[in-house]
C-alpha cells in the first residue's frame, strides 16, 4: 500500500475540492432561493402518537435452494407534553422470523424475490399498526415508495407476481391513509438521491428566471442531495417539500402507485448537529405539523439524527447470520444430508 500514497493525495484533493464547490454552491442557493429553505419549528400537540416499522432480512443460497428469513416489527410510542409516556409493539417485542425458501431460481429472480418478501412483511406490519394503533404519525424505515430496482420486468415470473401482490397492497395504504388523519413519512437513513438538485437546476431556477452560473449547475449535477444540504441547512431547518418526481407517469415505480401517487411529497430536515439531513417521503397532512415532531423525536444524540421509533423499530426487526445458521441447522435436523442442503463450495474451502 505505500506506493499508493501520491494517489490518494489526488483523491483527498479531489474530494476537499469538490466540497468547496458545495459551499459555494450552498451559499448561492440560500441568498438566491431562500424560499427553498426554512425553519422546522411549529407547535407540537400536547400528546401525540408515532408509529415506526420496519424490516429485517438475511439470506443465503444453498446448493439446491436460496433461502430468505424475514422478519418486520412495529412500534407505537405515545407522547405527553413532550416525555414518552408509553411504547406498544406489533406483532410483539420479539416476533419470530419466517423463513422463505425458492428452488431453481436465477440470480436475477432471487434478487428480486428477496427484497420483495421483505417490502411485503413490512407492508403487512404497516397496515395492522395503521389500523391496531391509529398514530398521528406512521414512520416506515426508507422510502414510502419501492425502489426502482425491486420492480422485474413484466411477465409471468414468479418475481413479478410478488411485485404486483405488493404494489397493490401499497395502493390499499395509500388510500387508507388519505383522510384517516394519520401521516405516513418514509424515513431514508442513506439516500443516494439527486432530486433536489436536478429540480433546483432544471426546474426551479429556469421557471424563476434566474441563470445559475456555469459553476453551480455543474456542482448541482455531480452532488447528491444531503451532500449539498449538509452545508445548506443549519440543525433545526428543512426544504420545502416538493414532489417525489417530476412525473408520475415517467416514474418506473410510482406509474404503478394508484390514484395517490401523485400526491407523495419530499423534503429534507436537519435534524442533529453532526450529522447529516434526512430525506422525508410523505403522504397525507401537512409537512409542518411532521416536521416540528420529526426535531421533538430525532435530536437526541448530535451525531445520530435519526428518530427514536426508527431506531426502535430496527432494534426489534434486525436479524444476524446466526438465525440463518439455526434456521439452517432445524432444516437439515429434517432432512438429513440431502444434496440440495449442501452448502456452496466457496463456503466449503478446505484452504
Amino acid at each position: 500500500m505505500h506506493n499508493i500514497g501520491p494517489e490518494i493525495r489526488r483523491i483527498a484533493a479531489r474530494l476537499e475540492a469538490a466540497e468547496n464547490k458545495r459551499k459555494q454552491a450552498s451559499a448561492f442557493i440560500k441568498s438566491s432561493f431562500p424560499g427553498l429553505l426554512r425553519k422546522a419549528g411549529g407547535d407540537i400537540p400536547d400528546s401525540f402518537r408515532v408509529a415506526a416499522v420496519d424490516g429485517g432480512l438475511i439470506k443465503k443460497s444453498f446448493h439446491g435452494f436460496d433461502c430468505a428469513l424475514v422478519r418486520a416489527a412495529g412500534v407505537c410510542m405515545s407522547y405527553e407534553k413532550g416525555k414518552l409516556s408509553g411504547v406498544k409493539y406489533w406483532p410483539s417485542k420479539a416476533p419470530t422470523p419466517v423463513p422463505k425458501v425458492f428452488e431453481a431460481l436465477s440470480d436475477i429472480d432471487w434478487a428480486y424475490l428477496s427484497s420483495l418478501v421483505r417490502i411485503e412483511s413490512e407492508i403487512d406490519v404497516v397496515l395492522e399498526c395503521l389500523e391496531r394503533f391509529k398514530p398521528d404519525i406512521l414512520m416506515m424505515d426508507g422510502s414510502i415508495v419501492p425502489h426502482y430496482s425491486d420492480r422485474p420486468a413484466s411477465g409471468k415470473s414468479e418475481a413479478y407476481g410478488i411485485y404486483s401482490r405488493v404494489i397493490e397492497k401499497y395502493r390499499r395504504l395509500y388510500s387508507r391513509i388519505v383522510g384517516s388523519g394519520t401521516m405516513l413519512a418514509g424515513i431514508v437513513e442513506d439516500s443516494r438521491s439527486t432530486r433536489f438538485c436536478t429540480m433546483l437546476r432544471d426546474e426551479v431556477a429556469p421557471k424563476s428566471g434566474k441563470e445559475l452560473p456555469p459553476e453551480i449547475a455543474a456542482c448541482l449535477g455531480s452532488s447528491r442531495d444531503t451532500n449539498l444540504l449538509f452545508s445548506a441547512l443549519e440543525v433545526g431547518e428543512m426544504t420545502a417539500p416538493f414532489p417525489y418526481a417530476s412525473s408520475v407517469s415517467g416514474h418506473n415505480i410510482l406509474k404503478d402507485m394508484g390514484e395517490h401517487a401523485s400526491r407523495v411529497s419530499t423534503f429534507y430536515i436537519r435534524t442533529a448537529k453532526l450529522d447529516r439531513p434526512i430525506k422525508v417521503d410523505f403522504l397525507g397532512g401537512d409537512d409542518r405539523m411532521l416536521a416540528p415532531v420529526l426535531m421533538e423525536v430525532a435530536s437526541q444524540h448530535p451525531s445520530y439524527g435519526l428518530p427514536v421509533p426508527i431506531i426502535e423499530a430496527d432494534n426489534v426487526a434486525k436479524l444476524s447470520e446466526d438465525d440463518m445458521d439455526r434456521l439452517y441447522s432445524l432444516i437439515v435436523s429434517e432432512t438429513g444430508n440431502l444434496p440440495s442442503a449442501m452448502r456452496l463450495r466457496r463456503e466449503q474451502r478446505p484452504f
